[in-house]
């Protein structure tokens, strides 16, 4: 994988110039904390406004796989899962 790191607290628009730039194949976000985890909502929806058919991979301590179906988003609980299912949703193996 060829990883850019958007940096902590990243802005919304961020991700959708990011994977424009890289015409990403995958992009994944963590939240670390509860109040943070509106901000992947808006990440999902900036990408769809945007026609970005890269799936989103999310994760991290505030995160649930409900809440990653709610937003349309995929889900990993941790780092080890999600190199397998970006793998995957990628169609690299896994």
């Amino acid at each position: 994988f060829e990883v850019r790191d958007l940096g902590k607290d990243a802005p919304t628009d961020s991700f959708v110039s990011a994977a424009k730039e890289m015409g990403a194949d995958i992009l994944g976000a963590s939240s670390l904390m509860t109040t943070t985890v509106d901000v992947q909502k808006e990440v999902v929806n900036a990408l769809r406004d945007a026609s970005i058919e890269a799936p989103l991979l999310i994760g991290g301590a505030a995160v649930t796989e409900e809440w990653a179906k709610e937003i349309g988003a995929h889900y990993s609980s941790d780092a080890n899962n999600a190199t397998v299912m970006a793998k995957q949703l990628i169609g690299k193996g896994g």
